[in-house]
């Protein structure tokens, strides 16, 4: 299981966004209780509406709250119930997890030069070309996406062949959290998982208790 770095591209969606812009997008999604808690965890207050403001950027910091929110730490909880219940039989290898950025050139993506949501699909299938659905419109590849996506995709079909991905993506294991970062600059590399989702642990128990009514 695993998510693009840009799932949630609030900066193209919101370039300017300001401090108080911010924190109102954070409360509508996390909800009243838990964000000013969120707020001061990821440091929000102290964000930046200037676009070269890189990590403090108002807009980038509330990227990450989202995509922890609604992936990564999904994706934790899920491979630690998995752990909780399986536990030894978990040992050999069978959870596996990636962040992709795919960086695509096409001139008529609606986003250019970031990985949004379900970007990844066109390198797992080889495409040969980035479709933006929008415009219904296709951007062919160059060599070095066509190597890319053929790296990608020998680490899926020896998923689907022998049970796991080649032998540098580190299997998931709650003690030292991994998961194998996908980029077309910096390769495929092992990466520890340093992710705070406390948080988002509990809003879910929360939401699970007052839906089941437990």
């Amino acid at each position: 299981m695993g998510h693009n770095d840009f799932e949630q591209p609030i900066c193209n969606q919101h370039p300017d966004m300001n401090l108080t812009e911010a924190i109102r997008t954070v409360t509508e999604n996390i909800g009243t209780k838990w964000a000013p808690f969120v707020i001061d965890y990821y440091q929000l207050n102290k964000c930046s509406s200037d676009r070269n403001a890189n990590t403090s950027r108002c807009c980038n910091i509330v990227r990450l709250v989202l995509v922890d929110k609604l992936f990564e730490c999904d994706i934790r909880r899920i491979f630690d119930a998995f752990y909780l219940k399986y536990g030894s039989e978990l040992e050999t290898n069978k959870l596996f997890s990636y962040h992709l950025n795919c960086y695509p050139q096409c001139p008529i993506a609606e986003y250019k030069v970031i990985c949004g949501h379900s970007e990844e699909v066109p390198y797992v299938f080889g495409l040969g070309m980035n479709v933006n659905i929008l415009s219904n419109e296709n951007c062919t590849w160059d060599n070095q996406s066509r190597i890319f996506s053929n790296e990608i995709i020998g680490h899926w079909i020896s998923t689907a062949v022998t049970g796991r991905p080649q032998s540098q993506w580190p299997s998931y294991n709650p003690s030292e959290p991994k998961y194998f970062h996908i980029t077309p600059d910096q390769g495929f590399i092992s990466e520890i998982w340093k992710r705070n989702c406390s948080f988002f642990d509990e809003i879910e128990a929360e939401s699970v208790k007052e839906t089941f009514r437990i």
